[in-house]
Order: structure tokens, then C-alpha cells, then sequence
């Protein structure tokens, strides 16, 4: 009967991706090609950036929805996997983004801990570019026999501490962490940087 329920909950995970890659997602490619026509065609400059900034959000909106489907279909996969996949987001991000291997054992990932650490990755990377201002980000990956640990540097403006809890951003990621029964901590130093720690215990 476990087999059962498990190949019922792996079918529905490909159902949804498949959905959301053929009707979502070929709407937005639609949608960005026209804009990216018009923009093309249109003789105003205010217009035309105007239509080349919302081309570039659906775009960004595309590669976060390939993001969520390679996730979702994925019953399982590796830690190793995982840090492959983010390596894609430097394509995305304008500050100089550095991604560390330090994985010594790499580790097996449910869907439900694949997709939030991937999305705790994304919103730490898009907070130092967006907000801080900063240069340049670290993500690192490590991995021991009882831990999964993933590390998020930038040289950015900082925050008070005050702020944390006033930021949707860091408490999205401080949700999606006690979720997975993972640890989220965060440091930061006006000025100077801002250090992100999820640690997954195994």
C-alpha cells in the first residue's frame, strides 16, 4: 500500500509540472515574444524600455517557474544535484555570484527539502543583488553524515537587526527553513556584509 500511495504522489508530481510547463509556461513564452515584437517595432524610447523591462520581469518570471517544475517532479534528488541547478541562477544575476562545493557526503533530498532550500538560495541571492547592493555573493554547500548546510555571504549595505523582522524576504526564508525542520540563523553588518546560515540536520 505504501508503494502505492508513493507512485500515486510521484504521478501527481509529474501531472502538475507538466501542467504548469504546458499551459503556464507556453502562455509566458507567448507573452514575452509579443512584448519583445512591439518592443522591436515601437519608435518611442520611453515605451520601448518600458516594454524591454516587462520582457525581462516575464523572463525572470520563466526561469522561476522552471525552477518550481524541476523541483516538483523530482521525488528525490541529491544535494549535488541541487548545487548544479544553482549554478544556473549566475545566468540571472547582474552581482558577480560565486558558488562553493565543500559537499564531502552527498546527500539524498526529499521534494519538500529540494524545493525550499532552492528557494531559500534564490531569495538570499536576490535580496544581496536587489536591496543591499552587493558586488559580490557566496553561496556555499556543505554536507557531513548528520548535516546539510548552506551558506549565504554578500558584501552589502547590511541590515539592522531590527529589520529582519520586518523584511517578507527573511522570513520567508526563516519559514521555509522550520518547514524542513532546518535551522536558520542570520548575521549582518551595516556596511559591510550580511551572513545567511540554513543548516538541515540528518
Amino acid at each position: 500500500q505504501n508503494i502505492e500511495i508513493k507512485n500515486e504522489l510521484q504521478g501527481q508530481r509529474i501531472r502538475i509540472s507538466r501542467e504548469l510547463h504546458d499551459n503556464i509556461g507556453s502562455h509566458l513564452t507567448f507573452l514575452i515574444s509579443s512584448i519583445d515584437n512591439l518592443s522591436f517595432k515601437e519608435q518611442s524610447l520611453i515605451k520601448k524600455e518600458k516594454m524591454q523591462k516587462i520582457s525581462k520581469f516575464g523572463k525572470q518570471t520563466m526561469n522561476e517557474l522552471r525552477g518550481t517544475i524541476w523541483a516538483i517532479k523530482n521525488e528525490s534528488t541529491s544535494l549535488k544535484e541541487l548545487y548544479y541547478k544553482v549554478l544556473d541562477l549566475k545566468k540571472n544575476v547582474e552581482s558577480n555570484l560565486v558558488i562553493i562545493n565543500n559537499i564531502v557526503c552527498d546527500k539524498q533530498l526529499s521534494a519538500k527539502q529540494l524545493l525550499n532550500l532552492y528557494r531559500i538560495i534564490q531569495e538570499g541571492i536576490q535580496n544581496a543583488s536587489k536591496y543591499a547592493n552587493a558586488n559580490i555573493i557566496e553561496v556555499r554547500f556543505l554536507s557531513t553524515e548528520n548535516e546539510i548546510k548552506i551558506i549565504i555571504n554578500d558584501n552589502g549595505n547590511g541590515f539592522k537587526t531590527m529589520d529582519f523582522y520586518k523584511s517578507n524576504g527573511i522570513n520567508n526564508m526563516r519559514y521555509r527553513s522550520e518547514s524542513i525542520n532546518a535551522i536558520f540563523s542570520i548575521e549582518s553588518i551595516i556596511n559591510e556584509r550580511t551572513t545567511i546560515v540554513c543548516s538541515l540536520p540528518l
